[in-house]
């Protein structure tokens, strides 16, 4: 998961989108969906915890 996240920031750090405007709209587009994966993650995993116990 780190390694995927370490490519995508280096690739995108190579196509520029890390300069001015551009880097500060592509940073919090990042976060939203990076916490919107988090969350995901999350639900799935307290869906099935239930099912773990029984």
């Amino acid at each position: 998961m780190a390694q995927t996240v370490q490519i995508f920031l280096k690739t995108a750090s190579r196509s520029g989108n890390f300069d001015g405007t551009n880097g500060a709209l592509f940073t919090i587009f990042y976060k939203i969906y990076f916490a919107k994966f988090l969350l995901k993650i999350t639900a799935c995993f307290v869906r099935s915890f239930p099912l773990k116990i029984a």
